[in-house]
């Protein structure tokens, strides 16, 4: 790595357009090339004044040479939000050098980043083009120049630059911002980063008019980097999210792309109109280089509207769409190409569910190719050629998937069944057990028409852990490291183990009947390690390597132990990110979903837990869980110091199918579960009793100003000071259902502020006061038994329910129980969160009504079949019957 000049640059990284699509035009965020050559217009042996495109390598806008083949282009940005309202945070100044702005308040506005105006020293406007940190942002002026150097200028106003994309698309041209259509003129590369204010944006748009290039393309998008772009991300997550930037119509098409290179990623597209031509994306038939990803394109007007994206009829052969990582919804067609010629049509790795008529479409002169697509639950068919069975796929077509027979192309799955995380609530990212689309694509990161290696989240889709999937999601990789009191193998018999990397399983010769094995054991075999993930039968289990992939395979391997990965769950959240295990603490980063399964060996772990298994078939010989009251066998958390039993600090989590008793000694004011400040948990079928009585402890503990979208559901909780504690004002309503709180000295649910909390199905009785507060205006069907106190027109007061055996806590519903059976909403397609199961797992409703119980348990069918010593017809008379609602009246005594 010798230099021959003073100025020549040596193990330096250079960004490139598309390097693996072999665009080798220099990226308008590269820092290496740009701006760091030799001026060459007069040089005296071979004067240079352009670059490989034509274009000219004069000082534009300030700039010095590039170095390089190409002069790259200048990115300007224009923000887009729902308005232009001033967002600065305080009253700054700022200090601008070289570009490089520093504010003497520190920028925290959620809706501020890149494309956003700055006014300051009274007129002076330049553009954010990057973020450094919350002080230090970069300005450019309206046409990508270097703004002019200021000390301690009085800041003006810090806005979005339009108030819609409609709004931005005409009016980057004017004289106040590029004053000019030609990108490739000036060698620009404009960008419209979308921001989320207050609602969505609600005019459509038409992207037309401007020349483009390759390299002097147009962006829309949604920034999502807060370490480089914007103070939050303004992306959904791979669901649909109001709370991102959504563009939401009735009328026209959404976005209509009638010129070339227009690059569309990240947005939320929702249709509303009654007009069966309204479409969500549509590309002219003539336009090239349009490049629509990670997009979440959705119709949900009266009628049924064309297509989510729609390619127009193409009469030129050299023109290329690429559409890719989309998740399309609710329309007739979810993708349709028109007369496109061979091979200029490339879908890959997209989402299409629901749609009337066909998931993905194509005319019946030319070939798309499609890879890697799922296309499931569609009306007519989940692939089609104008509105009949797909004939027509491109030979290069490999690896989509149906649920029905129509998926072409090589390697095609048909006739599948996927698992998504919840299709119910369109969170179609795939589940981590699904054995359909997981696993099962091509990958594509060298495809030679194009490549990519990431999904719709942005998440790699890493193939040295496992092969790509079908579909716009990379699911996450579940990772199980099981929790118990200690790390003594529990190996059945002394036998042998063959490992099938392949099959990901772990044939033992021995039947392993351990009752504390399961999930997340450790497997050690002479050769290698590896994690259970799933039971198929006592001698055959799945396994794999600690961070997901394949273990490594031997065949008749004497085990050496079989043991939890952790002694303690304090011990297994500290270890998961070490170096033998994950190597990490970002799961975003490495897609993972991790789980810590808890068992039971001899005693109770003093520290906080996740989830207890008690799937005897798939995951654990033995169930780990309570069955709805204290059993002294089941995984049981009783701490032993002060404090709160479980108590977190970062948000997406769940808590299944634990119980907790007597968290905290006297005196000390401790909760079961506490999450202040934290959104987005769920806390489902836990059995908290018992609190040690001079405590002043809480069941449930969740407020702050930073609180809220909690989902609780199927617990109980008896004998504590506090039952629930809901005080949050974050404007995320939190959600508390079919709960069953007894014996709570002071109040069991508590919410005093803004009506964020939804209760719905819940019993309180012999609380000192069941509801206290304000709660949602939708809170319905609570049962209280006290006067005027449980929140909903249909809910009960001074109304006492009838428990199994109180006496003994056990809280299942008494079959003879008049108040809470068959009394409750039925929540299984609630719009905010719904279940379909009690705490003990059973469905609900039962199998003997249509309507739901009220509280944490379904209660059990009363069943009566009389015995006597004969069957003879014990009628008086010759009687007549009429029954009303399950009352028997007959017509003699």
């Amino acid at each position: 790595s010798n230099t021959g000049g003073a100025q020549d640059q040596i193990e330096t990284i250079v960004s490139f357009a598309d390097a693996a699509n072999k665009d080798f035009h220099l990226s308008p965020n590269d820092t290496a090339a740009k701006n760091a050559g030799a001026d060459l217009s007069a040089d005296a042996n071979l004067p240079v004044t352009t670059d490989i495109d034509g274009q000219g390598r004069d000082a534009i806008n300030g700039r010095l040479y590039d170095i390089g083949a190409d002069q790259a282009a200048t990115a300007i940005y224009y923000s887009v939000g729902q308005n232009t309202n001033d967002h600065k945070t305080g009253s700054p100044t700022v200090t601008i050098a070289s570009g490089v702005a520093t504010f003497s308040v520190a920028q925290t506005a959620t809706n501020m980043g890149v494309g956003d105006k700055v006014t300051y020293n009274t007129t002076d406007v330049a553009y954010i083009s990057s973020k450094t940190s919350t002080s230090v942002w970069n300005l450019v002026t309206a046409t990508g120049g270097i703004p002019a150097n200021i000390t301690d200028s009085t800041v003006v106003s810090i806005t979005h630059a339009y108030s819609s994309l409609s709004a931005a698309e005409a009016g980057a041209v004017d004289a106040t911002h590029l004053n000019t259509t030609d990108l490739v003129a000036g060698n620009y590369q404009l960008n419209f980063p979308c921001y989320y204010d207050s609602g969505a944006d609600t005019t459509t748009v038409t992207v037309s008019g401007y020349i483009t290039s390759p390299s002097n393309n147009i962006k829309i998008y949604t920034p999502n980097n807060t370490t480089t772009e914007a103070n939050n991300s303004q992306r959904h997550s791979g669901k649909w999210d109001d709370g991102r930037y959504v563009l939401r119509s009735g009328s026209m098409d959404l976005i209509l792309a009638n010129i070339n290179y227009v690059y569309i990623s990240g947005l939320q597209l929702d249709q509303t109109g009654n007009n069966s031509w309204f479409d969500g994306i549509s590309v002219g038939g003539t336009n090239k280089g349009v490049d629509i990803s990670n997009n979440i394109i959705k119709y949900t007007g009266g009628a049924s509207s064309e297509s989510g994206i729609i390619v127009e009829n193409n009469v030129l052969s050299s023109s290329q769409v690429y559409i890719y990582n989309n998740i399309v919804y609710g329309w007739s067609k979810g993708i349709g190409i028109g007369n496109y010629f061979d091979n200029s049509a490339f879908v890959y790795n997209n989402t299409l569910y629901g749609n009337s008529n066909c998931g993905i479409s194509e005319s019946s002169y030319y070939d798309i190719v499609a890879i890697n697509n799922l296309s499931y639950n569609n009306g007519s068919y989940d692939y089609c050629t104008n509105g009949s069975a797909a004939i027509n796929y491109s030979s290069l077509s490999n690896k989509n998937l149906s649920k029905d027979a129509s998926a072409l192309g090589a390697n095609a799955k048909i006739n599948q069944t996927v698992t998504f995380a919840d299709a119910v609530n369109k969170d179609f990212h795939l589940s981590p057990s699904d054995t359909s689309a997981k696993n099962s694509g091509s990958d594509l990161s060298a495809d030679s028409n194009f490549t990519f290696n990431t999904d719709i989240d942005g998440q790699t889709r890493n193939v040295t852990i496992n092969a790509w999937d079908i579909g716009a999601d990379e699911a996450a990789t579940a990772i199980f490291y099981s929790v118990g009191q200690n790390t003594t193998s529990h190996e059945t018999g002394a036998g042998t183990v063959t490992v099938d990397a392949t099959a990901r399983t772990a044939t033992f010769s021995v039947a392993q009947t351990a009752t504390n094995m399961g999930v997340g054991d450790l497997v050690t075999y002479t050769g290698g390690a590896c994690y259970i993930t799933n039971k198929t039968s006592t001698t055959v289990w799945g396994c794999q390597s600690a961070i997901g992939a394949a273990p490594t395979a031997v065949t008749d391997a004497d085990v050496t132990s079989i043991a939890h990965a952790y002694a303690s769950l304090s011990a297994a959240e500290a270890g998961a990110v070490d170096a033998t295990h994950l190597n990490t603490a970002d799961l975003v980063a490495g897609n993972y979903q991790l789980n810590f399964p808890c068992y039971y060996d001899s005693g109770a772990d003093t520290t906080v837990k996740i989830y207890t298994p008690n799937n005897t078939t798939t995951e654990v010989n033995v169930s780990q869980r309570h069955q709805g009251k204290a059993t002294g066998v089941n995984y049981l958390i009783n701490p032993s110091t002060n404090g709160n039993a479980i108590a977190l600090n970062i948000p997406y989590v769940k808590l299944v199918g634990l119980e907790i008793t007597d968290f905290g000694n006297p005196g000390f004011a401790s909760s079961a579960l506490y999450f202040p400040g934290i959104k987005y948990i769920t806390i489902d079928s836990n059995y908290i009793h018992d609190e040690f009585p001079s405590n002043n402890g809480t069941g449930i503990s969740a407020n702050g100003s930073t609180a809220g979208g909690a989902y609780i559901s199927n617990n109980i909780i008896n004998n504590v000071n506090n039952g629930m504690n809901l005080d949050s004002w974050s404007g995320v309503n939190s959600y508390a259902y079919n709960n069953t709180l007894r014996l709570i000295a002071s109040v069991g649910f508590r919410h005093s502020t803004i009506g964020q909390a939804v209760l719905k199905n819940n019993i309180t009785q012999n609380c000192g006061d069941g509801f206290l507060g304000t709660f949602n205006v939708t809170s319905d069907y609570n049962i209280s038994d006290l006067a005027a106190d449980a929140p909903g027109a249909n809910s009960k007061n001074s109304t006492t329910v009838a428990f199994a055996d109180a006496a003994n806590k056990d809280f299942h519903l008494s079959p003879t129980d008049t108040a809470a059976r068959n009394f409750g909403v039925d929540l299984s397609s609630d719009s905010s969160y719904l279940f379909t199961t009690d705490i003990d797992n059973q469905t609900r409703p039962s199998s003997s009504s249509t309507i739901w119980d009220i509280g944490a348990d379904e209660a059990a069918a009363p069943i009566y079949y009389s015995v006597g010593q004969s069957v003879a017809d014990l009628k008086i008379g010759t009687p007549t019957i009429t029954i009303t609602s399950g009352i028997l009246e007959l017509g003699i005594g």
